[in-house]
């Protein structure tokens, strides 16, 4: 049995719009959705047509990560779950916690759910360091006298009003000094306008049935409709007479918007970043383009007008093979549902599905005879892909262990399921010595990357990937400078 797999770790890094076809693409809609027909997938590879089967497909993705594969199938490991990630939280980090005399407050809550506990872990780690940093000393020579002062506790407590910080800093002040009275209070918020406006409240509601977190709501449509209709009641004449949350946006003209633009670029001039400006701007238009797709407004005026232009690339360390196969592995010993998790985290690495697509996943969309999976991309496309064969056997398995039928594969709470799986992720890493500091979206990267290196043409690797653009295709494949030597070694050989 493997289930020594127990990896020492460094403690300090634990927790540290949609696609649309572009204009020099020369392609209508219709021409590539039959380019990407997955009976008939004609590919343009210097000069040549290429024709993959679907067996032909399936193949490329069986051969893209034949090790993890391998790791997957293995029944040899003990599967130990949560009270094996205590087990290893008490010997790896508890026991070389210093001061060792708040090794008993950590105790005390390692009860609490795996990854509740690893918040409050961290939330001691950042209350000692500001201590050691405010007495400048080593962090084993702390005593109780020097975590007395509140202020330590309220800086870090406070941060974000954070509740859980509020609750747990508490809890550990009283823990060091039972007989002192302490309530950190959060600081209030500001005076700040609330945005309610009941448009922008239905696409909101809208984004959380489709399973967005309220995070990514909040920054990719909130804030930035916010912004734009703050400065048309303050910039623009024809609102003047209006509020945020009664501003009327089928009096919003194209020149309006246009208007808008021109502030942004001014923004940059004056030292805004490029890319932010240019995400907020594309999402106030994805804002619109979602009305017009909820039926309320009667058309979408702002289609034409172009979005900022700025560099979005961002390199990114995609795991090698070793990596790979030491995640799966953390994953088999301490994964609640071997099975499903394996499925969900393999749907990602295997095929690059965004964790929202494997949240959503409902059984009526998989079809185990044809070996293919329809699904709703980002953005409202359906797409139709062949799934390895791995992902088969897995769906297959899951299937023949579930009690009862169910609509969809992994959570009938697709939101609560994203949650689960983003923080997992960052468990498992934690647990195989990941030093990662990006989320679970970093697999689809890593498919994309792994695609390219397979040598398949970019027109194949955007089949494959789903992406609409050789531009968003690109952005998900990552070379480091190891590799790009080795592509220059052989042209000079």
């Amino acid at each position: 049995m493997k289930d020594n797999f127990l990896p020492i770790i460094d403690s300090a890094h634990l927790f540290g719009n949609n696609c649309e076809l572009r204009e020099e693409s020369g392609m209508t809609q219709e021409d590539l959705l039959k380019e990407r027909s997955i009976l008939s997938t004609n590919v343009a590879d210097a000069g040549r047509a290429v024709h993959f089967s679907q067996q032909e497909l399936i193949k490329i993705l069986d051969e893209l990560f034949p090790s993890v594969t391998k790791v997957i199938t293995d029944d040899g490991f003990y599967n130990k779950g949560d009270e094996g990630i205590r087990e290893w939280i008490q010997k790896q980090l508890i026991d070389n916690f210093e001061p060792s005399f708040l090794r008993g407050f950590l105790e005390d809550n390692l009860g609490l759910d795996p990854i509740t506990f690893m918040n409050v872990y961290q939330l001691t780690s950042d209350i000692t360091f500001l201590c050691k940093k405010t007495n400048e000393c080593e962090q084993e020579e702390l005593t109780r006298k020097h975590f007395q002062d509140k202020s330590i506790f309220k800086k870090i407590v406070s941060k974000n009003r954070n509740l859980f910080r509020k609750h747990y800093g508490e809890k550990m002040y009283k823990y060091l000094f039972p007989s002192i009275d302490v309530d950190f209070p959060i600081s209030e918020k500001s005076n700040e306008e609330v945005f309610n406006h009941p448009l922008v409240e239905m696409v909101c509601d809208y984004q959380k049935r489709k399973g967005n977190k309220s995070t990514t709501i909040q920054n990719n449509t909130r804030y930035p409709v916010y912004r734009f209709f703050k400065w048309l009641c303050t910039v623009q004449q024809d609102f003047f007479e209006y509020k945020v949350n009664d501003l009327p946006p089928g009096r919003i003209r194209e020149e309006h918007l246009r208007d808008y633009r021109k502030y942004i670029l001014r923004e940059i001039n004056e030292g805004r970043s490029e890319l932010g400006a240019k995400k907020d701007f594309q999402f106030v238009k994805g804002f619109f383009k979602k009305l017009y797709l909820l039926d309320l407004i009667p058309k979408n005026k702002f289609n034409l007008i172009p979005n900022i232009k700025a560099g979005e690339y961002k390199f990114r360390y995609v795991p090698d093979l070793l990596t790979l196969e030491s995640f799966f592995k953390t994953l088999k010993i301490f994964a609640r549902e071997e099975t499903s998790e394996c499925l969900a985290f393999g749907l990602m690495l295997f095929m690059g599905f965004r964790v929202s697509e494997v949240a959503n996943l409902k059984w009526s969309a998989v079809d185990l005879d044809k070996q293919t999976i329809c699904f709703e991309r980002k953005g409202g496309e359906i797409k139709t892909l062949s799934m390895p064969t791995i992902i088969l056997e897995l769906f297959s398995s899951l299937l023949s262990k579930a009690k009862s039928e169910t609509e969809n594969v992994f959570s009938h709470n697709p939101r609560n399921y994203i949650s689960y799986l983003s923080l997992r992720f960052k468990l498992y890493s934690m647990l195989s010595n990941w030093k990662n500091n990006e989320g679970v979206h970093l697999f689809r990267h890593t498919f994309s990357t792994y695609i390219a290196n397979y040598g398949v043409s970019p027109r194949v690797g955007m089949y494959l990937t789903s992406h609409d653009s050789i531009d968003s295709y690109s952005k998900y494949v990552h070379k480091n400078q190891e590799e790009l030597q080795r592509k220059v070694d052989l042209i000079k050989l």
